[in-house]
Formats: structure tokens, C-alpha cells, sequence
């Protein structure tokens, strides 16, 4: 399955894509993981693949985004204090990257 050949990547012909807004991206807590789904494609021809959800790999801002909203939003530490004077919106750190409220949540995680 192509779809997922380039989920999994080290294949120059195939690209991942960026990652889609619906479904949203989840943070799974029992697993520490943060899921989305991406639109792959296959490089040479401009081919688009089956939609697939992965993992949001490490060295993209965007894994940080998901567990940042995932965080205000009570899903990684239960009962978190003041949560909502940082972010009114937690959806905001996906959508609203140049807020500097967001800025300030998301930049000492991605560090």
C-alpha cells in the first residue's frame, strides 16, 4: 500500500503531504503519541494517495501544536491550574500560528 510506504518514508517518489484538518489530530495519552492524517502522494506523476493517518513525526512543529492544545486542554495532566488565562481557545495553536499567545505555549516545547 503506497499510502502507507510513504507514511513510513526513506522512498524519495513518495511524499507525505501536509497534514489535513479533518479529521483533526489527536494526542493519545496512553501512548504519548500524536496521530493526524495526510494526503500522501506519489512525487513523479503528482499522483495523489489514499488519505492515512500516522504519526506526527518529531521534528515538526506541528506534533507540538497537537500536544500543546492537548495539554490546555486537560488530556496530559488532569486538573491543570489555569489553563484557560494562557489560551482562551486551545484550537487557536493550530490555526493562529503569529498569535504570540501561542507562540509563548508552543515555542518552549518545540526547544
Amino acid at each position: 500500500h503506497l499510502a502507507k510506504r510513504a507514511a513510513a518514508g526513506g522512498c524519495p517518489l513518495l511524499n507525505l503531504g501536509e497534514f489535513i484538518p479533518v479529521p483533526g489530530p489527536r494526542y493519545l495519552p496512553e501512548q504519548d503519541k500524536v496521530l493526524a492524517f495526510a494526503s500522501p502522494s506519489y512525487t513523479p506523476l503528482s499522483y495523489s494517495l489514499p488519505t492515512v493517518e500516522v504519526e506526527v513525526p518529531v521534528n515538526s512543529i506541528f506534533r507540538y501544536k497537537v500536544f500543546a492544545k492537548a495539554l490546555l486542554e486537560g488530556m496530559v495532566i488532569q486538573n491543570l491550574p489555569a489553563k484557560d488565562k494562557l489560551l482562551a481557545k486551545p484550537t487557536l495553536l493550530l490555526h493562529a500560528p503569529t498569535n504570540p499567545r501561542v507562540s509563548a505555549v508552543v515555542s518552549p516545547l518545540w526547544q
